[in-house]
C-alpha cells in the first residue's frame, strides 16, 4: 500500500465545490510535494493524474485504476482535461499514481459540480497551444515569504526534470532579489 507523506495533495486550481459550469469546461490539475511525470516512469515521489468522476476513491487501495469514462488516466503527464458533461449533478476527485496506475493516495478532496444546460464559449483551440502560466502570482508581482508558487501548463505533458522524457517539459523560474538571482528547476 502506497501512503503520500503528510502536506502532499492533488487539487484542482480552476474549480471549487459548488461551481456551476456548461459543457465543454477546463478542469486544471495542481499537485504539491511530489512531482509529476508520465505513466511509464518509476521515480521516486513522481505520478501522473487520473480524474475520477462520479466514483468513490478506489478499493482496495493497492489496485491500479481501471480505465473507464468515470477513470480518466492522464498519463502523458497532463496537467488538465477539457471535460464535456451531461446537465445535472457530477462529483470529480483528483488522484495520483504510479507508473502502474496503483494509487498514491496523494488526491484531492471531492468536489461537486453543477452542469447547466446549453453550450460553453470555450474556444474550440482551447488546449491546442502551449502555455505555461503563473496561477497566484500577485498583480505587482512582488511575492512574500513563504509563499506557494502554482505553475500550469495547458497543451502540453509536464515531467519531471529527472525523466528527461521527449516531447513533454518542465518548468525554471528565475525569481530575483537586489543583489541575487536564483534559478529553480521544477
Amino acid at each position: 500500500k502506497q501512503i503520500a507523506q503528510t502536506g502532499a495533495a492533488a487539487y484542482f486550481s480552476n474549480l471549487k465545490s459548488g461551481d456551476t459550469v456548461q459543457s465543454p469546461f477546463v478542469a486544471k490539475f495542481g499537485l504539491s510535494q511530489w512531482n509529476l511525470a508520465p505513466a511509464k516512469f518509476n521515480i521516486a515521489r513522481t505520478g501522473h493524474h487520473h480524474l475520477l468522476i462520479d466514483k468513490p476513491l478506489p478499493i482496495p487501495p493497492d489496485t491500479p485504476i481501471p480505465f473507464s469514462d468515470h477513470y480518466l488516466h492522464f498519463g502523458a503527464g497532463q496537467m488538465e482535461a477539457v471535460l464535456t458533461l451531461p446537465p445535472g449533478r457530477h462529483t470529480l476527485r483528483l488522484l495520483l499514481a504510479n507508473h502502474e496506475h496503483v494509487p498514491f493516495y496523494v488526491y484531492s478532496p471531492e468536489l461537486v459540480v453543477n452542469v447547466a444546460e446549453g453550450k460553453s464559449e470555450l474556444p474550440e483551440r482551447y488546449g491546442k497551444e502551449r502555455k505555461i502560466e503563473l496561477l497566484n502570482l500577485p498583480a505587482n508581482g512582488v511575492l512574500t515569504a513563504p509563499f506557494k508558487l502554482q505553475l500550469h501548463a495547458s497543451g502540453m505533458a509536464v515531467a519531471s526534470s529527472r525523466s528527461k522524457q521527449p516531447s513533454t517539459g518542465h518548468c525554471v523560474r528565475k525569481f530575483s532579489r537586489p543583489g541575487k538571482t536564483e534559478t529553480i528547476a521544477f
